[in-house]
């Protein structure tokens, strides 16, 4: 008997940039919503990780305009909260017209699936064990990171991992739970 493999290319990602909604509420669910509340001003990319499944790793960026070239060789997207905050942030850093084709792409965003803050995802839906390791995670990621990079970019880049590592553990159960609920294509 074979299993079947999947040839889907799947990037699972996170990023951290200087956006701050000014109150960030719950009834934010929708991309047009999100887009309301974001503030006037500068966004700035301070790095993003992305697990590319074709690939099976992770990688880094300190450059968004190269986090948008690899989520555009992507055939689905994976975030946590992506559709309300990663791509609006990246919309602000790089334009409206240049995410278009990300919209356009099936995103599973588990934002809202579970519960809306990560760690209590993981807690309630893999083990309450695994989202004690989240403090752990980054403190690893960033020591090894910390041989080649600033501090500041070293600690960023451990936590957009961290969540892009929990994301994908989290997908993965959704995907076993078999509901699509929160698989998207399109912006609203």
């Amino acid at each position: 008997m074979t299993t079947a493999v999947s040839t889907t290319r799947r990037v699972c990602f996170d990023l951290s940039c200087s956006l701050r909604y000014p109150q960030f509420h719950p009834w934010i669910s929708t991309p047009a919503q999100a887009r309301d509340c974001v503030p006037d001003g500068p966004c700035n990319f301070a790095g993003a990780t992305a697990y590319v499944s074709s690939k099976k790793r992770y990688v880094d960026f300190i450059d968004a305009q190269a986090l948008l070239d690899c989520l555009l060789t992507a055939d689905e997207l994976i975030t946590f909260n992506g559709r309300i905050y990663d791509l609006i942030a990246l919309e602000k850093i790089l334009g409206e017209e240049a995410l278009k084709p990300i919209w356009c792409k099936p995103h599973h965003d588990l934002g809202g699936w579970s519960r809306w803050e990560l760690r209590a995802s993981v807690a309630e839906k893999l083990s309450p064990n695994l989202a004690a390791r989240f403090d752990s995670v980054i403190e690893v990621r960033k020591a090894l990171l910390a041989k080649d990079l600033e501090d500041w970019r070293a600690g960023t880049l451990a936590g957009t991992f961290r969540d892009t590592k929990f994301t994908r553990h989290l997908f993965d159960q959704y995907m076993r739970e078999g509901s699509l609920k929160y698989t998207f294509i399109g912006v609203d």
